[in-house]
């Protein structure tokens, strides 16, 4: 085809294109519209496809502008149109894709750089059709040709488009720089792999890049730094935005490595070699199928097929020493690297869910279809050349894994159909599978404990976030008061329960439900119920041990959610099973306790020698832990809780394993602690203790409180404790622990 005739092909391509899209955007339905631009898309894309990959791209042999340059001795014309033909896949390929996403700043791309690069790109025409079909003189590849012009209409139309969408001419400043990060980013992954090679070259000596060398480890760094890199960009993103960007990256790399695959490669007699076939390069095609048709068995398979087989190709290329910006290292790095990290940043950003173990087996069994199609393909296809899909065939990976591996693969076993000739290495293919699947399974454990420390990862920002927000609503309820100070100032005095639920994991059943509870100064309040009723975990959920579901806990005013460490000190704590560090003395124990909450050294030492003498503990003070008795242990940790005179004392079980002088020496160290106006909160079964000394006493049973009841008021109605105790006890024999299951209809209630 002439030039002029192509020009003047062009002027009334453009020129319909803009009227029909002009008419169409102007007075079109908005179904019409939608349908009209997805319809235009698909045609953008064959007629791409023909432009691009009938034969190979005069251009890919470009060298520093002018070695094997289609334009000859004019570097600058070849410069232009490399950057030209780069930016126009980019934009090309957001305006297919605007027609299925309508995101803003795509949007904008197109309205403020497409339509006119596209306008430059009719007025370079010549330049792109020589650079793409290498035409010379005053004639060009007519199909091609026509089919690239046609593409550049069809992209115009799309850009055009966006206008229409919003005709608002000024972009503000916030707008403008999203446009451009977004342009950024979809020029960065859409590079052509000939574009470093075309403009400068061959640069510096040979680098040895098949060796696990400086350079081959720089690369390998490189590729999970880009990648760490993306998935920190777009983590924070919505997920419209997330499939949208690992699609573009997809399709991107995709059109790169696919100018390697023209047509014409499969016009010669072995062009079944020359097939796509191996494991990495189907992983080209399958991320994008996955992306775009939500095909979840295929992606497990290259999840955990794919991803393995190219980390070991990364680690173990198999291109010959070669200059670095040589076209195929440079897509096989862009191969190898989506074929390894794609699939990991879409499980990553949420595309899909985490595989089980059916996904486990589809992926398999998958591996298992893909060996026999290629274990066949390299035997039919070695008549015609010599094939090695997979590298079963060659002894590329048997010399990497020693002298017993080739000599495994030594053993072979051939047949003929008809005139074709078939070789296979039944033992050492046979290996190669198995060892392949064991690696795979070894793949499924890895995966396994990424995800629990990803859980980890997660829980733990997800901790923080909420620890931020409670404590901005904390500062809210405070109204300018110091976090310092109590949050509920009615309760200064008190330790208040309200409404306090708790179950375990996802438990059906509440450990405790909706507990109401108030102490107050002075009191010694005693907690009574049946082993499992839930005592423990309230008093647990009390000093911070672990967290609730539901209500709240005020300590002396504090809330012991959102004011933790405030709240934890006005407690001192007993436990039922205590921890002691026993290759310490007492006295280097209670200091060390003494300075975890600041006390000073005039009060911890008065305090020290007033519990060192009620308790008998004189001798032994000085001595380690581990030679004390069991009761001698008991007092260590009472002296513990009381050392920075708590406001709140909590004791769980404490009188369990004393000795008679011993329980007395607690039961007075409790009165004189609640006499000083403080609270004394104790769990015990044994009754007659309770009875003698408490003020107060609450019964507990599966998790919930049934009563309230004061010692004075028992006495008044002639009722001994013991006697209350059964009788709300055995009156609730029939009571059902709350279950969080709905009720089922028709259940009695």
């Amino acid at each position: 085809m002439n030039p002029t005739l192509l020009y003047i092909l062009a002027v009334v391509f453009a020129g319909v294109a803009i009227a029909s899209g002009w008419l169409l955007f102007r007075y079109g339905t908005a179904k019409i519209k939608i349908r009209s631009r997805k319809a235009l898309a698909y045609a953008l894309v064959v007629v791409h496809w023909v432009a691009w990959f009938l034969d190979y791209t005069a251009i890919e042999e470009t060298v520093a502008l002018n070695i094997n340059s289609p334009f000859g001795d004019k570097p600058l014309v070849t410069l232009l149109t490399i950057l030209m033909l780069w930016f126009t896949i980019c934009i090309g390929l957001l305006a297919v894709m605007y027609a299925f996403y309508q995101l803003p700043s795509v949007r904008n791309i197109l309205k403020y750089v497409g339509v006119p690069l596209f306008v430059l790109d009719f007025v370079a025409l010549s330049w792109h059709i020589t650079a793409i079909t290498g035409g010379e003189g005053g004639t060009v590849n007519t199909i091609r040709s026509i089919a690239l012009t046609a593409t550049y209409a069809m992209a115009l139309v799309l850009c055009l488009s966006a206008w229409a969408d919003t005709p608002r001419i000024k972009l503000s400043g916030r707008k403008t720089f999203k446009m451009f990060a977004w342009l950024l980013g979809a020029l960065l992954v859409s590079w052509p792999a000939y574009l470093p090679k075309g403009i400068f070259g061959y640069v510096g000596p040979t680098r040895q890049l098949e060796e696990f060398n400086l350079h081959h480890r720089l690369l390998l760094y490189a590729c999970a730094g880009i990648a760490l890199v993306m998935f920190l960009v777009l983590r924070r993103r919505p997920q419209k935005v997330k499939h949208f960007a690992l699609l573009y990256i997809s399709l991107a790399t995709l059109i790169t490595f696919s100018l390697s695959y023209p047509i014409t490669r499969y016009s010669t007699p072995d062009w079944m070699i020359r097939l796509p076939l191996h494991l990495c390069n189907t992983a080209m095609y399958i991320v994008p199928l996955c992306l775009l048709f939500r095909m979840k068995r295929l992606y497990y398979f290259t999840f955990l097929v794919n991803v393995l087989g190219s980390f070991f190709a990364m680690f173990m290329p198999n291109y010959d020493v070669d200059h670095f910006f040589t076209l195929r290292i440079l897509i096989f790095w862009i191969n190898h690297f989506i074929a390894a990290y794609m699939p990991l940043l879409m499980m990553a950003l949420g595309e899909f869910e985490r595989p089980k173990l059916r996904h486990f087996f589809y992926a398999l069994t998958g591996f298992s279809g893909y060996y026999v199609l290629v274990l066949i393909c390299n035997a039919w296809f070695s008549n015609y050349g010599n094939p090695d899909f997979f590298f079963i065939n060659s002894d590329f990976i048997a010399e990497k894994l020693g002298v017993w591996a080739e000599n495994v693969r030594d053993i072979t076993f051939t047949f003929k159909i008809s005139d074709l000739k078939f070789t296979l290495y039944p033992l050492y293919q046979l290996l190669f599978f198995l060892g392949y699947v064991l690696m795979t399974v070894g793949m499924w454990f890895l995966y396994e404990q990424l995800f629990t420390i990803g859980d980890s990862i997660s829980d733990m920002g997800k901790r923080k976030e909420k620890i931020k927000l409670e404590h901005l609503a904390l500062m809210s309820q405070l109204e300018g008061r110091s976090e310092e100070e109590p949050l509920f100032m009615e309760s200064v005095n008190s330790l208040v329960l309200t409404h306090l639920t708790k179950r375990y994991g996802k438990s059906d059943v509440y450990a405790v439900h909706d507990a109401n509870l108030e102490v107050h100064g002075g009191e010694i309040f005693g907690f009574l119920g049946p082993n499992g009723a839930g005592k423990s975990t309230i008093i647990k959920s009390i000093v911070g041990i672990q967290p609730i579901t539901d209500g709240s806990i005020a300590v002396c005013g504090y809330d012991a959610e959102r004011q933790p460490v405030q709240a934890k000190r006005q407690i001192g704590f007993v436990p039922d099973h205590y921890e002691l560090y026993e290759n310490l003395t007492g006295r280097e124990y209670i200091n060390y306790i003494a300075d975890l909450y600041h006390v000073s050294r005039e009060d911890r030492d008065t305090r020290i020698a007033h519990y060192v003498s009620l308790f008998m503990l004189q001798g032994a003070f000085d001595n380690p832990m581990k030679t004390y008795s069991h009761g001698m242990k008991q007092k260590i940790a009472i002296m513990a809780a009381l050392v920075h005179n708590p406001r709140v004392w909590i004791l769980d079980e404490p009188l369990t394993g004393l000795d008679p002088d011993s329980i007395f020496q607690v039961k007075e160290c409790m009165k004189q602690h609640a006499a000083a106006g403080n609270i004394v909160f104790f769990s015990s079964h044994i009754i007659d203790v309770v009875e003698r000394i408490c003020d107060r006493i609450a019964i507990i049973r599966k998790g919930q409180i049934l009563c309230t009841k004061t010692l004075a008021e028992l006495e008044a109605s002639g009722e001994t404790l013991e006697s209350f105790y059964m009788r709300n006890i055995e009156g609730q024999q029939t009571a059902q622990a709350v279950s969080v299951k709905p009720a089922v209809k028709g259940e009695a209630k």
